[in-house]
């Protein structure tokens, strides 16, 4: 399983090289010279480069054109298709919007990754067994662990497609994935709390979310430690 890093700009060579899964988002690649530049070098070295739409949340609406623009450009091994939190209706509409208009657009082999949503666990199913049906990879969101944990929900979904969680919600270790089926899990984390001066451990309360144009590390060994920490949860 692999354990892709979510970092500022200014920290990607120094925090998002220890992992061959990588996460980034449309919106900065055409902000960020030094961004695109980056995950690019990433694609072309075969990592698993899942691109997203925004860092923004909640998400309330979604830019189908900027993804697809992004995508051509970046040319990722995996685009996440646009969801709506807690929504499946949006979510399942938003995600065939931008299949119908780009799917034979976009460069081959790329997989579609659909992110599972709902307000509550039927919900969750529902969204999940509809994601199925035109997706190559299940993403479960930090927001289902407001409904249920995502350990416990993957043990009763059956499928043999690849999983990946995104973000940890607020606790770190029961968070981090456990099951054999999940491909790795994103995250931001470890350095949110690390620029807020806290330790892995210390994740209460929920930290600010990451600020992608931050200049400096406050305590660049905290984040170093932190992120060393979040790596080796899978040991435990």
């Amino acid at each position: 399983m692999d354990v892709g890093i979510v970092a500022p700009i200014n920290m990607l060579e120094k925090h998002c090289t220890h992992s061959r899964l990588q996460y980034c988002y449309s919106s900065l690649i055409f902000q960020s010279r030094t961004y695109f530049e980056f995950y690019q070098k990433r694609v072309a070295k075969g990592d698993m480069v899942l691109l997203n739409t925004s860092p923004t949340s909640p998400r309330s609406e979604f830019n189908p054109d900027l993804l697809y623009r992004a995508a051509l450009e970046l040319k990722p091994k995996a685009i996440v298709l646009p969801s709506c939190d807690y929504s499946v209706s949006r979510t399942l509409s938003w995600a065939q919007v931008f299949l119908d208009k780009y799917k034979d657009k976009l460069y081959r082999p790329v997989k579609f990754v659909g992110v599972v949503q709902g307000a509550d666990e039927k919900d969750l199913i529902n969204c999940y067994k509809e994601l199925l049906r035109f997706t190559d990879i299940i993403a479960l969101p930090q927001i289902i662990e407001k409904i249920i944990s995502r350990n416990e929900f993957i043990k009763s979904l059956k499928t043999s497609k690849p999983i990946v969680f995104l973000e940890v919600s607020t606790d770190p270790v029961p968070e981090f994935p456990r099951q054999s089926r999940v491909l790795g899990i994103v995250s931001a984390y470890p350095l949110r709390l690390a620029y807020e001066l806290r330790k892995l451990y210390e994740f209460k309360p929920t930290p600010k979310p990451l600020d992608f144009f931050l200049k400096e590390e406050p305590i660049p060994s905290l984040a170093e430690d932190n992120v060393q920490t979040f790596l080796e949860l899978e040991e435990l």
